[in-house]
């Protein structure tokens, strides 16, 4: 979870790096003043800033969210593209993967390779067997890291171009079509 920054194996966490407190509630300092919205993940809650979603905890402002200083948070999220500016700081503390409508960050050393060599590592698993699935740049250390990198169809095509197989759109049963393809058959 949390792009690596939370690896459990059968139901024992064997990998959990957090964010400060300061950090993460800097974050929010930031999702208000850019007038945007984002979320806060944590293992056993998610916060959102600025809005109300099906499953979290809500906050509107920056009294709001000090209330919420036990939170133990993973990973972030904000949505929109924050200025130049904010996205430089925002580098000084994480390593960020910028998407067309949102911007995510993640403690560096962490990433969903780590997160997959933690899991191989525990499980036994030689790294040429294991099989990645993705879609988008979050996830191109885990394709590079899998011996056998697969790519969702209306993926991303720079990650196409690293994987092994294409399988169909997401939404088309991709995931199914490469289970199928490359583990049933």
């Amino acid at each position: 979870c949390g792009l690596g920054s939370y690896v459990e194996v059968e139901g024992k966490a064997i990998h959990h790096v957090t964010i400060p407190t300061e950090t993460w509630m800097r974050v929010g300092e930031i999702v208000f003043a850019e007038g945007t919205t984002g979320r806060l993940h944590g293992t056993d809650d998610v916060i959102y800033v600025g809005y109300t979603a099906e499953n979290g905890t809500p906050v509107f402002s920056m009294e709001e969210l000090d209330r919420h200083r036990d939170f133990v948070c993973s990973k972030i999220t904000i949505d929109g593209r924050p200025s130049d500016r904010v996205m430089e700081e925002l580098r000084g503390y994480f390593r960020m993967y910028e998407f067309h409508h949102y911007v995510e960050g993640v403690t560096y050393g962490n990433d969903k390779a780590t997160g997959m060599r933690l899991v191989l590592d525990a499980v036994g698993i030689p790294r040429e067997r294991a099989v990645a699935v993705g879609d988008s740049a979050n996830d191109e250390d885990m394709l590079r890291y899998a011996g056998i990198p697969v790519v969702m169809g209306d993926g991303d095509p720079e990650m196409q171009k690293i994987a092994k197989y294409v399988t169909c759109p997401c939404l088309e049963g991709g995931v199914g079509d490469a289970v199928e393809d490359l583990m049933l058959k």
